[in-house]
């Protein structure tokens, strides 16, 4: 996998936790990929993709299915750069965290799209003003114990 240093998409499924080192490392080799898709060999699989901090530099999409171990710290990756980074659509499934996942999210300025499902298993999901400035699509799903959402003003203001 290292080799494909080229690559512009990939979209990998089946990992188990023990594969996400070497995986970490043949990605951080790929430094013209786009899109990224990561999926778990089942949803209570955890992630360690923190070695992917920093994301590689042209990534746009990034797609990610399964528990995150640290999930702020590979979400709120290159937050020093996150207002030039390109990332601009954020998906992710079955991560089930406690900590509510906008605060690292919202560093990325240039995000439009963002999917949580299942992604958060908090009661409250807060949006403060200055967040998500370039956001046109939010789809949060299959939440069951979120109770309360809350939108400041100046948020998403595109």
């Amino acid at each position: 996998l290292g080799a494909l240093r080229q690559i512009r998409s990939i979209r990998i499924w089946g990992v188990k936790g023990s594969y996400c080192e070497c995986l970490c490392e043949s990605l951080r080799k790929m430094e013209f990929l786009s899109n990224l898709s990561i999926t778990a060999s089942d949803e209570e699989e955890i992630l360690h993709l923190n070695d992917l901090n920093p994301l590689p530099p042209n990534l746009e999409t990034l797609s990610l299915g399964g528990r995150l171990a640290q999930a702020d710290l590979l979400l709120g990756a290159a937050t020093a750069d996150g207002q030039n980074h390109p990332l601009c659509s954020v998906l992710l499934y079955w991560s089930q965290q406690e900590e509510d996942p906008l605060k690292s999210l919202s560093r990325w300025s240039n995000m439009t799209k963002l999917v949580l499902t299942r992604a958060y298993v908090g009661v409250q999901l807060v949006f403060l003003q200055g967040w998500f400035p370039s956001l046109k699509e939010l789809s949060l799903r299959d939440m069951p114990h979120l109770t309360q959402l809350n939108i400041h003003q100046g948020t998403m203001t595109s």
